[in-house]
């Protein structure tokens, strides 16, 4: 069995660690994106690939919820990835299966986003990423029926908030949280 553990750091802890891996390494902020797209959604496939079958589902969605800073960019690189390597979900697991949706809602205006998370928007469309700007009446589509199929979130990523959150959160992004 593949280990799946990942060292967990806190917010000091993780500057450190992208500081050193800038200038210690020569590691570009879009390389580190990069990074954890491909590790992130390793991690996502290796967890996926535990699970028992899922019967009886037609169409299955990932979501992604995207906040404007570079915590959305990863998260919409985890998407990018699942998405380029057929979310790497086995036939074994959605035994009925026809169809893995990856969307991806803009919770802020998409001129609002750090640099880094716009060059990962043009990125996820030009992959096929459906890039959509959240209802403002915020509802997760946890189970929304879409004609005869039924479609389930199969996972939800977290891309709102990182380590540059400096003000209160809006009464948006608090019902956001509190709805997931």
């Amino acid at each position: 069995m593949t280990c799946l553990y990942r060292r967990v750091v806190n917010v000091p802890q993780m500057r450190e660690v992208e500081r050193v891996a800038c200038e210690r390494y020569g590691l570009t902020e879009s390389l580190i994106i990069e990074n954890v797209g491909v590790e992130g959604a390793w991690f996502i496939q290796q967890r996926l690939s535990e699970l028992p079958p899922l019967p009886h589902r037609r169409r299955i969605k990932i979501l992604a919820l995207i906040g404007k800073g570079n915590n959305g960019a990863d998260a919409l690189s985890i998407a990018r990835q699942l998405l380029i390597h057929g979310c790497g979900i086995n036939s074994d697991y959605l035994t009925e299966v026809e169809k893995v949706e990856i969307d991806a809602w803009l919770l802020y205006e998409e001129e609002d986003s750090s640099p880094a998370l716009k060059q990962q928007i043009a990125l996820a469309r030009a992959y096929g990423v459906n890039i959509l700007q959240a209802p403002r009446n915020f509802g997760l589509p946890l189970s929304l029926s879409n004609g005869s199929a039924k479609l389930d979130v199969l996972l939800l990523l977290d891309g709102i908030l990182g380590t540059g959150l400096k003000a209160p959160l809006t009464p948006y992004l608090q019902e956001v949280i509190v709805k997931i």
